[in-house]
C-alpha cells in the first residue's frame, strides 16, 4: 500500500514525525547510490508481541507487570533498484523481556542503554514514567536469576 507513495505520504500515519527528519531522509533517497544496501536497528519495550507498534511512545503502565512485556527490535534495509524506485524493508523480532536474565551482560547492556535515554529518545522509548518500571523488572529478573544459580 506505500507503492509509489513519497516520503511524506508513507510517514504520515507516524505520529510526531519531525519535519527536520524529513528533510534529512529525503536528502538521504536522493543521494542513496544504486545497488548498495544500507541498514539500521531500533528497540524499544513493548507490553505486547505486537509487530504492528504504529504508537510506540504511548505509556504502557496499566497493562500488566513490565517482567511480562517483550523486547521489539526493527531491522530495517533501504536499497535504490533503480533511478525512481527505492526498496525500503521491515523485519520485526520480538523476545519476552523476561529473556533478557540468561546473560547478565545483555541486561546490563540494556540498564545502560535505558540510563542513557534523554529528551526525544525517551519520549520515543515511551516516557520516563515507563523506563523505571522496566529497570524494576531487569533487577527483579536478575535476583530470580542469581537465586536459581545459587539454588535459593
Amino acid at each position: 500500500d506505500k507503492l509509489g507513495g513519497t516520503l511524506a505520504a508513507v510517514h504520515a500515519p507516524v505520529r510526531g514525525f519531525p519535519p527536520e527528519l524529513k528533510t534529512r531522509m529525503e536528502r538521504f533517497f536522493e543521494r542513496l547510490p544504486a545497488e548498495r544496501c544500507f541498514l539500521r536497528r531500533n528497540w524499544s519495550v513493548h507490553p505486547a508481541a505486537v509487530r504492528f507498534e504504529p504508537d510506540p511512545a504511548r505509556e504502557f503502565l496499566d497493562v500488566g507487570p513490565a517482567a511480562e512485556w517483550f523486547v521489539r527490535s526493527e531491522r530495517q534495509t533501504v536499497r535504490r533498484l533503480a533511478d525512481d524506485l527505492v526498496l525500503f524493508t521491515v523485519r520485526v523480532d520480538l523476545h519476552p523481556l523476561a529473556a533478557i536474565h540468561t546473560s547478565r551482560a545483555a541486561v546490563l547492556d540494556l540498564e545502560l542503554a535505558l540510563d542513557q535515554l534523554a529528551g526525544d529518545d525517551l519520549y520515543e522509548f515511551g516516557g520516563s514514567r515507563k523506563r523505571p518500571r522496566v529497570l524494576a523488572a531487569l533487577a527483579a529478573g536478575q535476583g530470580r536469576a542469581a537465586a536459581r544459580r545459587t539454588g535459593r
